[in-house]
């Protein structure tokens, strides 16, 4: 390997390794083992993501020392404000489920994410800059196209590494059959939540920015178990993620609000029936759909277009 390859990869892999914070929090030994899969696949993915970006970019080694740190603070930045503009929302959704509301909290709360989408504005346009002062013209419009090229190969390789699990499970004929409605049998259903209350809480119209899910587990029309999941790609909503997370799961029905025809595919293929165009609190949600009355999915119209 030539020194100045060297060089690169071991200050990229160094880079990474300072820059990994990896967390357990679930609260089972199957669902932290889990967790921890999707967090080395993450960190896996942006190794991918950066080692693709450096070597399109044919940066020199006073660029990549300058470059890196610049790449993961965008990254962090986007993820801290996802992370305080949810908080922000769910308070203001308490204000407003509040028996008494109040109109100058709300303003307060309206005024505070106002607030927060101007700095991070003002942060990002920052960090432009920096970006641009490091990179040649060129690089700059490489750094815009590797983006997108990278995105879409990482979609490509997404789906077929879905194809190829849906290849590995059994044919519909050699399945258990799952009997749905007032007749069900047993079965695992996972609801988009907005909030940490288990069957308590409201479903979340956007089954991938919900910060919970929660899994029902159904057996002859009685609950047996709940279980309340942080959604790991709320901050981070990658394309096939979220299907994957809840198959993992061993949920075959999905409950949300809305999703897009690419999502509603992807769960069917990973053998998970989605249900959408409905909302209220989980417990009436999940009583509705034993009884028989929720049934099919629809792509939101956001996602039609």
């Amino acid at each position: 390997m030539k020194p100045k390859t060297y060089f690169m990869a071991t200050l990229l892999l160094s880079f990474l390794f300072v820059t990994a914070n990896t967390g357990l929090f679930a609260e089972e030994q199957r669902s932290r083992e889990r967790t921890l899969k999707r967090e080395k696949a993450g960190k896996m993915l942006e190794t991918v993501t950066l080692w693709k970006l450096v070597d399109g970019l044919k940066l020199s080694e006073e660029q990549l020392v300058k470059f890196l740190p610049k790449y993961r603070e965008g990254k962090d930045l986007k993820e801290e404000y996802q992370e305080k503009r949810m908080k922000v929302v769910e308070e203001l959704k308490d204000l407003l489920q509040a028996k008494k509301v109040s109109a100058r909290k709300i303003e307060a709360k309206l005024t505070q994410l106002e607030k927060m989408e101007d700095e991070q504005r003002q942060k990002s346009k920052d960090l432009q800059k920096e970006l641009k002062s490091i990179l040649t013209p060129e690089q700059q419009a490489r750094f815009i196209l590797l983006q997108k090229q990278i995105g879409r190969e990482m979609m490509q390789q997404l789906r077929e590494r879905m194809g190829e699990r849906e290849k590995e499970r059994p044919s519909q004929q050699s399945r258990k059959p799952i009997i749905i409605g007032p007749f069900a049998t047993k079965m695992r259903i996972a609801f988009a939540s907005e909030e940490n209350k288990g069957i308590k809480g409201s479903l979340a119209h956007h089954f991938g920015r919900c910060p919970y899910y929660v899994f029902i587990d159904v057996e002859d029309g009685k609950i047996k178990k709940i279980e309340t999941r942080e959604n790991p790609s709320s901050n981070q909503h990658q394309p096939g993620a979220v299907p994957q997370f809840v198959a993992e799961e061993e949920a075959s029905v999905i409950i949300a609000g809305s999703m897009g025809p690419m999502a509603i595919d992807w769960f069917k293929k990973l053998g998970v029936q989605p249900v959408t165009g409905v909302s209220g609190e989980i417990k009436d949600i999940l009583n509705d759909y034993l009884a028989g009355k929720l049934t099919g999915s629809e792509p939101c119209d956001e996602h039609r277009k």
